[in-house]
This record gives structure tokens, sequence and C-alpha cells, in this order.
């Protein structure tokens, strides 16, 4: 089995032990496999070659983590099984037009953020708030998918969202500064991988300026930020192995349908919301 992804970050930190415990849901330790991990650092081209050599090798199931991922798969691995995860929308990937109708030999959970429930949150902890800040990565398929949802949802309670690019992760301190420099109220980090390996850079950047964060990874609330609105990556994993085994037992990708992300978790920290005096400890 090779277990690839675009780039080590704290999403895949939180999935790959949920794939693992999901195979053993189905019966597969892992001294009952051998797992081929693959890391693309971040490069398309290494990701791509890495699919590329899947496609010739003696994998028989191919787990895509991330979006990029799933991207390279698709090009690169035709006749054999993948599965992915930690993909917020597999259809504008390119992974089919619903969660039945999908390519042959692919099946797989996405993730994609709960942004009403952020947004709500945001509201009932910030009730003054109207400028809400976050870094994107506009190269990432799934960046732009969450920034335009969270916009969205953000409208819908009467807030703007300000979002400032960060192609690369030596971009993401100048990003952060230019948010919280726009003058907004709270910064809400959306997930991508760029900036799930940069969280604490982020966050610290608000915490140095005054300005209150949040999170949607549970891992926000150790970097400071005041609530966390997050799916529970291990759970999304642990699905995810399950589909891996069943594959592995003889089942067909297209017999299973693409799974949705369905846990989230709410979180608050009264004790990083206590370092913004404004902000009760009660609301959290």
């Amino acid at each position: 089995m090779l277990l690839a992804y675009y780039g080590e970050s704290l999403l895949t930190e939180e999935t790959v032990p949920g794939v693992l415990d999901g195979l053993r849901d189905e019966g597969f330790g892992e001294s009952d496999l051998r797992i081929e991990r693959r890391n693309g650092q971040f490069d398309l081209a290494t990701t791509d070659a890495i699919f590329a050599g899947a496609e010739q090798g003696d994998a028989e199931v191919v787990v895509a983590l991330t979006t990029n991922a799933l991207q390279a798969a698709l090009r690169r691995v035709k006749s054999k099984p993948i599965v992915f995860s930690v993909v917020a929308n597999p259809f504008l990937a390119g992974a089919g037009r619903s969660p039945t109708d999908h390519a042959p030999n692919l099946t797989g959970v996405s993730s994609v953020s709960d942004f009403d429930a952020m947004a709500t949150a945001i509201r009932r902890v910030w009730p003054e708030a109207r400028r809400v800040g976050t870094v994107y990565t506009p190269s990432e398929l799934n960046s732009e998918f969450h920034r335009h949802l969270f916009e969205l949802s953000l409208q819908a309670q009467g807030m703007q969202l300000v979002a400032k690019p960060a192609d690369r992760a030596s971009d993401v301190p100048a990003a952060a500064d230019a948010v919280i420099g726009e003058g907004v109220d709270v910064l809400a980090q959306i997930n991508d991988n760029t900036s799930a390996s940069s969280l604490g850079t982020i966050l610290q950047a608000a915490s140095r300026r005054r300005v209150p964060s949040t999170s949607f990874l549970t891992e926000g609330l150790k970097r400071g930020a005041v609530l966390v609105v997050a799916r529970d990556y291990h759970a999304i994993g642990r699905e995810t192995g399950r589909l891996v085994g069943k594959v592995l037992k003889g089942a067909k990708p297209a017999d299973l349908p693409i799974q949705p992300a369905s846990e989230t978790r709410l979180q608050g920290s009264p004790d990083n919301a206590a370092k913004f005096g404004k902000i009760g400890r009660a609301h959290v």
C-alpha cells in the first residue's frame, strides 16, 4: 500500500494515525501490510513523480492525502484503486460528479470545514466583529474553495472576509502581518497545506498585535487560538482506513460512495481568551 501526500502538516499528522486505526478495524494490522509512505515536500513535480511511480509499482492500493495529491493520483494512476482523504472538494479536483458518480478506480472521504458553525461562533463570542482575516494559498484548489465558502458564511452573519495570499511557507509571515494590518477584528485561519504547516506563525502574528484568533484545527488551541471549529481528522482518517481495508478485501471503489466528514469539534480556551481583556471567559 502506498500512503502519499503533498506535504506533511497538522492535517496529515492527525489523519495518518486514523488511517492505521481504520485498517485495524478491517483486520489489517501494520504487520499485515507493507506500507510505503511518501511525502511530496510541498512540491508539485515531486508529488506527481510519486504517483507516476505508483502506477508502475507493486502497491495494491494508492492512498492520496490532500487535494494536490489526489489531483496527481488522478493524472498518473489508472490501473490501481485510489482512496483519498483530506480533500475539501474532490469533485472540483476531478474525482467525479457526485458521491456515487465518480471515477471507477476511486473512492475516499471529503473533509470540507464547517464554515457556518465558525461564522456563528465568531458572531456569538465577538458580537461587534465586522472584519475577519485569513491567509490562503492561491495555488491550492482546496484553499480557494475554503476561502470562498467562508466568505459566504461570514456574509450571512454580517461580516466581511479579509484574505491575503501566501503561495509558499516563506510567504506566510508577510501575509499574516498584511492581514492583521488591514484592521481585522478576528483572525480565523482556514485549512490548506501551506497554512496548516505554518499555523503557529499565523496565530502568533495575531497575538502580537492583540487580535484574537480562531482555527479550523484543534491544534490551534495549543498555538493561541481562542476557539476552534474543527473536523475530527482522526475520525476522517479512520473512515479512510476502513475504505482501504474494504478495497484490500476485494470491494470495487466504484461501488463505494465518497463519504463526507460529519464530526465537528467546537472548543474554546478560556486561558487564551483571558489574554484579550474585552473577551469574557464565559463566552468561550
